[in-house]
């Protein structure tokens, strides 16, 4: 597939960017093998803060013991971070595990989800290894996601229509307003699923474009956040998704557990931390 003249620009400069920059971060210790940075798995090279790293080795010392209430206590931030009920959090290893058991969930032969293209893989990927089929809208000449060829897209057969914002790989933004009408204008029986994996590190910041607050309006309404990239804490593997109890009831049916308990310690700290960390 090829880029138009003017995306292509757009991902040839970032690139250039990215690995101008590659040589001038001193990134957070990695294995000797693996180099100074890994740009392809975009880590966060600041690492996390100073609090979460005293809070996880103290926790370290509890090793020999199950999980207590380190989830519960990362649920009860999670929720009041994102203004909703504690159960509307499903507490995940990652935001990776909402996509998949996303993917399972609403995948099967006959059935579609609609994703931009380019556009992150992973929940489409896992949709097709359930016999699913992936119909792919061209992002706009920005590099974004066109709403209104995706909601052209949707057909009888569409059980999901996703996005991630900022749209990974071109790093672009969606238009807020557009994105809101775009969910409010899906049909309800099709599953709209929001990945903000990137969205602390947009230049307004989650607060100004998150839609999370709509999961109290749409029931098919699902957004996944990670712990990973803003928060530096891709390696302790924690993140959650939100949504209305009865559809998370959906996803439970292929729910991989939750954090390890130093994991979700981890995120606690990072969530008690000052608001201007993550608006």
């Amino acid at each position: 597939m090829l880029l138009p003249k003017t995306l292509a620009s757009r991902c040839t400069l970032t690139a250039a960017l990215v690995l101008a920059s590659a040589f001038r971060l001193q990134a957070a210790p990695v294995s000797p093998e693996d180099g100074p940075v890994r740009l392809g798995s975009n880590e966060n090279a600041f690492g996390f803060t100073p609090k979460a790293e005293a809070a996880v080795i103290k926790a370290i010392k509890m090793g020999n013991y199950y999980n207590r209430d380190a989830v519960d206590e990362m649920v009860k931030l999670c929720a009041a971070r994102e203004g909703v009920p504690e159960n509307f959090i499903l507490p995940t290893a990652g935001s990776g595990p909402v996509l998949l058991m996303t993917a399972a969930a609403f995948s099967k032969p006959g059935v579609n989800v609609v994703n931009c293209a380019p556009g992150y893989p992973q929940l489409t990927g896992a949709f097709t290894s359930y016999g699913g089929n992936i119909k792919y809208v061209y992002v706009n000449e920005k590099g974004g996601a066109d709403f209104k060829a995706m909601l052209r897209a949707i057909d009888e057969n569409t059980t999901i229509a996703y996005v991630c914002n900022p749209n990974n790989p071109t790093g672009v933004i969606a238009d807020p307003k557009e994105l809101q009408q775009f969910i409010m204008a899906v049909p309800e029986r099709v599953i709209v699923f929001v990945d903000e994996a990137y969205l602390e590190l947009s230049d307004a910041g989650i607060k100004a474009s998150t839609v999370t607050p709509l999961v109290k309006l749409r029931k098919n309404l699902i957004v996944s956040h990670t712990f990973s990239k803003a928060f530096g804490m891709a390696g302790f593997r924690a993140g959650y998704g939100v949504a209305q109890p009865e559809l998370l009831e959906k996803l439970k049916k292929y729910y991989q557990g939750p954090p390890s308990f130093i994991a979700a310690i981890a995120a606690q700290e990072a969530l008690k931390g000052k608001r201007s960390t993550w608006t």
